[in-house]
């Protein structure tokens, strides 16, 4: 088998899709642009990696994208799957899907001029009305994201999304519980994506997380998706994090902030009840949740419409939140172009020579003569003299066991927490 895909531009597959061009490339495939060769009917054709296939899990997965998704063929806002099948020559297995002119959700809101409450509320009607469908016929999304939401031109001239990628659904079947957890992206991951031992340890602090995804699973991500269209910020922002070790710790164990106070000036135009609503889309345990996507939008374009913002033509500027550093000192204006400094002597050019330090941060102090990291003889013989630090008190107990692979980022935010409860880390 290739260890790539080398498809090139008039390339037949499976002796009925001729491919016109590349288009993206996920971690389980590449999309091409397509056309059936009988009809004529442009596609959108989304091959496998042959490194996924190797994977008898993850082609499963692959696999089992086009029959969830088939199982919504008839629904306006799911993407429509055309097509299943191998070719046998290249040993590919590929989804022949139709194929969408416009934007990811993501891309679509950062470019637009004028996104106002209404418009995106008619968004998340129609979002809301796929996952109900989903949830409907037993499938939970369990990687619903801004990436993952097509905004494309309806029939009516008007935007309208198409829910992509249901690669990793998750298919309960009656009376199930729905205790498969695989995660989707980590920053619209619900606690009960996270696994059993993150489950155990916020149950040692008295927090209830689910033992499996529900439609709730959906509604988490979805509440993350209004607060990036609202107020431009990600989950990042409101978790204030830089790594998935924090991120899994905070989703977990951390209390919900209400976002008008967490994200400043980006949300505080948003009426009170939105911070009840989002701390209701987001809590911990899935029951706390609302029970479906339909019941949060109505809810959400409820309060919206009390506080007179549907009449709103757009919303406010909405820059991402980011961490406030202070402002650096006033300086003298740069020389004027073909300008030269003087050598050496004194006057406002010699500055430009010579950079002045960057501002202090609030608390700090500079340093009055540079600091060498040469080990002299007299820290050589403080270091020999030292006692050596007394060992961190290890908490008596059974060492728990990491129940995801140990590659996985779930398994290193796990190692992380565990270690945290082990050495009295906050």
């Amino acid at each position: 088998m290739p260890e790539s895909i080398a498809l090139a531009s008039g390339d037949v597959v499976a002796g009925r899709y001729r491919v016109a061009r590349a288009i993206g490339q996920g971690g389980m495939a590449v999309v091409y642009q397509a056309e059936h060769v009988g009809t004529g009917r442009p596609c959108a054709l989304k091959v496998m990696l042959p490194a996924i296939a190797r994977e008898p899990k993850l082609a499963q997965a692959f696999l089992a994208e086009a029959r969830v998704t088939g199982k919504l063929a008839t629904h306006p806002h799911v993407v429509e799957v055309l097509d299943v099948g191998v070719d046998a020559e290249r040993e590919l297995a590929f989804i022949a899907m139709e194929l969408l002119e416009g934007q990811t959700l993501a891309s679509w809101a950062r470019v637009q001029a004028e996104l106002g409450p209404a418009l995106v509320c008619a968004l998340l009607r129609q979002l809301a009305s796929a996952l109900e469908a989903a949830h409907a016929a037993g499938i939970v999304h369990r990687d619903l994201k801004p990436g993952n939401v097509f905004v494309t031109q309806g029939r009516d001239g008007r935007p309208a999304v198409k829910v992509l990628d249901f690669g990793i659904a998750k298919v309960l079947d009656p009376g199930s519980e729905g205790t498969a957890t695989r995660v989707g992206t980590p920053s619209y991951c619900a606690p009960e994506q996270l696994g059993a031992m993150v489950r155990e340890l916020a149950a040692e602090r008295g927090i209830s997380i689910a033992r499996g995804v529900c439609a709730a699973t959906d509604v988490w991500a979805l509440g993350f998706i209004v607060l990036e269209l609202l107020t431009g910020a990600q989950p990042c922002d409101y978790w204030e994090v830089e790594t998935l070790a924090e991120m899994a710790f905070r989703v977990a164990l951390a209390p919900r902030d209400p976002p008008r106070r967490k994200l400043g000036e980006s949300a505080a135009w948003l009426p009170a009840a939105f911070d009840d609503w989002f701390i209701r889309c987001i809590a911990h345990d899935a029951a706390a949740r609302f029970q479906s996507a339909a019941e949060a939008v109505s809810e959400l374009e409820s309060l919206l419409d009390e506080a007179g913002l549907l009449e709103t033509a757009t919303l406010p500027a909405r820059p991402r939140p980011a961490r406030a550093l202070p402002a650096p000192a006033p300086g003298p204006s740069p020389p004027e172009q073909g300008s030269r400094p003087s050598p050496g002597g004194g006057g406002a050019d010699s500055q430009w020579e010579r950079p002045r330090p960057p501002p202090l941060l609030p608390g700090s102090r500079r340093l009055t003569r540079p600091c060498s990291s040469r080990p002299t003889r007299r820290r050589l013989a403080e270091a020999r003299t030292a006692a050596p630090a007394p060992p961190l008190a290890r908490r008596p107990g059974p060492r728990l066991a990491t129940r995801r692979e140990p590659g996985t980022w779930p398994a290193c935010a796990a190692r992380v927490l565990a270690r945290s409860r082990a050495w009295h880390l906050p």
